[in-house]
């Protein structure tokens, strides 16, 4: 069975490196412990030069919701223009109204930045799903995206299975599901059969540490966990791990 494969990652090295591993494309965002920010224009850049791997950006101008104002929107319109520029093969974001459906006019605003290019509903739908997702799916299908990025309305995507499945089913052929959520090598072929999608999003990180930061006890940065000087780095032997084991078994 074909599928493919998307790692999100936190850098140009991580990004890079999964390329290296078998990864069919990346997520390249900023501050994951945040949910995932903006990445640089020269993380894009630099990963482009070097790899012929697929980037999706986060377009995410701060931690929190994702009810942005007018600024907020103007300031993600010219990353999305910035990003594009810079080699990005498509962008990921999701802007939702006070009440929690889609702000459709916010998401036009943006998607007419795209030229064309791959757009990703990320997991914004998850906070909208409730009871019915059938309103928020088609208005995400109409606005023209390309893929939602969902664990199902779950904690992880394995919990979120049948919702995940109904997605699937009820999605236009226009519209990929693209499941997330804790999808590891033990589950992620379990996953993709039983929802029947094509494709998953995963994540391999181990903790890198650069001690700069923490001479001065007296002066912290983070102002959370991790500790001063900790930063995650994908783990190329999980992820290696991941993308064969996952295949080997589709393949049975």
């Amino acid at each position: 069975m074909d599928i493919t494969i998307e790692v999100c990652c936190q850098s140009a090295g991580d990004a890079l490196t999964a390329a290296k591993c078998g990864a069919d494309r990346v997520e390249l965002n900023s501050s994951l412990h945040l949910g995932g920010l903006t990445p640089s224009v020269g993380a894009v850049e630099f990963v482009k030069q070097y790899s012929s791997i697929p980037v999706i950006v986060m377009i995410r101008p701060r931690q929190g919701g994702f009810c942005y104002d007018r600024d907020e929107l103007e300031v993600m319109a010219r990353d999305i223009r910035a990003l594009l520029r810079a080699g990005a093969d498509g962008v990921a974001f999701g802007c939702l109204r006070v009440n929690g459906t889609v702000d459709v006019s916010a998401c036009m605003r943006l998607l007419d930045e795209t030229g064309g290019h791959e757009s990703v509903f990320h997991r914004a739908f998850d906070m909208i799903i409730g009871q019915d997702f059938r309103p928020a799916l088609d208005a995400i299908a109409a606005l023209g995206f390309s893929r939602v990025l969902t664990s199902g309305g779950e904690s992880t995507a394995v919990r979120g299975i049948p919702v995940l499945r109904q997605l699937r089913a009820y999605a236009p052929a226009t519209l990929e599901i693209l499941p997330c959520g804790k999808v590891r090598a033990d589950n992620a072929a379990r996953i993709i059969r039983e929802t029947g999608c094509r494709s998953v999003h995963t994540s391999a990180f181990l903790h890198g540490n650069d001690a700069t930061s923490a001479y001065n006890p007296k002066v912290g940065f983070t102002g959370e966990p991790p500790e001063e000087g900790a930063y995650p780095v994908c783990d190329a032997d999980a992820l290696t791990r991941f993308i064969q084991n996952t295949r080997g078994r589709l393949a049975l």
